[in-house]
């Protein structure tokens, strides 16, 4: 059974849905309600826009296209495929071909000749699928006949009462099997067979999906090249003002002090707006939206000021980190051990995003301690020792 990734039927569905075949004849109408009477037949593909409901009771001989705000039904015949865009979308009559949904809730109660593919939060299959049921959303209820496999990715819960005669793939907080499954079943999340359900097949938990080989690749080039894009930005900004960030890695080698301030940074600005809004409870409504409107400059220069200060961040903390590893040497040396330890870190350990977080964070707070304590650098152009002969002694006793 061929296996897709949750992002790629996504896509395949919204691509499917929105592009129309090249080279074909159609039909388009766009109303406030599309309708083909029973009765009527249209020889060829039928694009419907409607800012309410496309109903079809008639015959579309070819493919039909359909988005509305409100629902998309089929209860005639299409003898081709169903590409539906709205917040229902419910077949009650026949599908020659494929049916391809995205939108709020599916419901199928008629028959489709090929597959079933749907972006969709609540899914009800009644009817028949010729061959492949592939379903993304929130819950599900399977309550008719699948003819090849069934494959489902839910946030909620599935529910099968109906039959499948092939494989059954589940990814779902809890499954309930209430029907039958003539080939395996395999899952994620709880699941229970119900004493009128059966499993033709093995019963296994899904394994975790292997990450593809590019994916890897992209990854691991995406992390070098944001490393040396780190890496010559932290020269530039040594070249450019080294007292400046000779300063601010001083002031780093007290990390927990500086975490703490750079944490305050951020929180500072939600706190003022806090304050703010409670300030405002008494004034007149129509003076509100001025009144937000009037501190909205100084509210976005402070954020991108310390935008800039977390993205400087890197420098003091990763030359902290090359100097408790690396010998006494200069700052841009010290910075370059330790940008490549930031890199070892992100490609290795687990959560590394949290820790480059935390670094960043603190590193904010050291470029903002550095800058309202007026922390003069030393003579030189390496970092001095901690008080007491050495630097890992003053991050000890810090933690003490």
């Amino acid at each position: 059974m061929p296996r897709f990734s949750d992002r790629s039927l996504a896509a395949l569905l919204l691509v499917a849905a929105l592009a129309p075949p090249i080279g074909t004849r159609l039909d388009t109408a766009a109303s406030d309600f599309v309708l083909v009477r029973e009765g009527d037949v249209v020889t060829e593909d039928l694009y419907a826009a409607a800012q309410r409901r496309v109903i079809v009771r008639g015959v579309v001989e070819g493919d039909l296209v359909a988005t509305a705000f409100e629902d998309v039904v089929v209860e005639g015949t299409v003898e081709g495929d169903v590409l539906a865009v709205a917040p229902t979308v419910r077949i009650d009559g026949e599908v020659g071909g494929s049916v391809r949904v995205i939108g709020g809730r599916l419901e199928l109660s008629g028959s489709v000749a090929d597959d079933v593919a749907a972006a969709a939060a609540f899914v009800d299959i009644g009817g028949t699928v010729g061959r492949d049921a592939l379903l993304f959303g929130w819950s599900s209820d399977l309550s008719g006949d699948v003819g090849r496999h069934a494959r489902m990715t839910l946030g909620g819960a599935l529910r099968m009462s109906g039959v499948v005669a092939g494989d059954v793939e589940v990814n779902a907080d809890s499954s309930i099997i209430a029907g039958r499954v003539d080939g395996d079943v395999r899952h994620r999340g709880s699941i229970a067979i119900d004493e009128s359900g059966s499993v033709g097949g093995l019963q296994a938990p899904l394994g975790s999906l292997p990450v593809p080989i590019r994916v890897r690749a992209l990854l691991l080039a995406s992390s070098v090249l944001a490393a040396i894009g780190l890496l010559l930005y932290g020269l530039a900004a040594i070249r450019i003002a080294p007292d400046a960030i000779r300063a601010s890695a001083e002031a780093a080698i007290r990390p927990w002090s500086s975490l703490a301030v750079g944490i305050g940074a951020w929180l500072l600005p939600v706190g003022a707006v806090v304050a703010w809004v409670a300030a405002l409870g008494g004034v007149s409504a129509d003076l509100v939206v001025p009144a937000l409107v009037s501190i909205a400059p100084l509210a976005i220069a402070y954020l991108a000021a310390i935008g800039f200060a977390s993205v400087l961040g890197v420098v003091p903390m990763s030359t902290l980190v090359g100097r408790v590893v690396g010998p006494d040497r200069s700052v841009a040396a010290h910075f370059v051990a330790g940008i490549a330890i930031w890199l070892i870190v992100a490609l290795v350990v687990p959560y590394s995003l949290v820790i480059v977080a935390v670094g960043l964070m603190a590193g904010t707070g050291a470029i903002v301690r550095a800058a309202l304590a007026g922390v003069r650098p030393s003579a030189g152009g390496s970092l001095p020792e901690g008080k007491g002969g050495d630097l890992r002694a003053t991050m000890s006793a810090e933690k003490e």
